[in-house]
């Protein structure tokens, strides 16, 4: 008797082996996808809270990286391009242009907005003098990304999405290795 209670640690053993192989590193996989979703989401509302400008302007300049089995590390990274404020609803007031949403909400003195090949634009004279204007943008997503508060905002939400993820999505793949 004794020799088959050792044999059949043995195969629990095995058996515990194969769930390691398997499913531990599926779970840890999907959970740090899962994680860095919602991490890009948070940081896609922190942005337009903090900018003015809209989620569909702001998300083509995120790219997200998902984890896989070889590489288990999960990337958000922001283009380093200004956001024009002509993306940000600008309006035309009589001390210059009103644009953003929110709280982000400013008023540019003097700044005005002219119609231009590809589309309108926000602009801002140099001088008194008719001559040379300036575009004027809002921080791009990587400056905001880079900001302490958000780096903290990212890093605590990364963390608990995961935690709460990871135990769901380990019992999903164990059920699928038991069947």
């Amino acid at each position: 008797m004794s020799r088959s209670f050792k044999s059949d640690i043995k195969q629990v053993t095995r058996a515990l082996k194969g769930w390691q192989q398997k499913a531990v590193p599926q779970a840890v996989v999907s959970s740090l996808n899962l994680a860095a979703t919602k991490v890009r989401g948070d940081m896609l509302k922190s942005i337009q809270q903090s900018t003015g400008a809209v989620q569909k302007e702001i998300k083509p300049d995120t790219t997200l990286t998902k984890a896989n089995k070889g590489r288990t590390i999960a990337t958000l990274r922001g283009k380093a391009r200004a956001i024009p404020l002509s993306k940000l609803n600008p309006r035309q007031t009589r001390r210059g242009v009103t644009a953003g949403r929110g709280k982000a909400k400013k008023t540019y003195k003097g700044a005005f907005m002219a119609d231009l090949k590809h589309g309108a634009g926000v602009f801002i004279r140099k001088t008194k003098a008719r001559g040379p204007v300036k575009a004027l943008y809002v921080s791009s997503v990587a400056t905001e990304m880079n900001k302490q508060e958000a780096r903290e905002m990212m890093r605590r939400t990364a963390t608990e999405r995961f935690k709460k993820v990871f135990p769901a999505q380990l019992k999903f793949r164990l059920s699928k290795i038991s069947r």
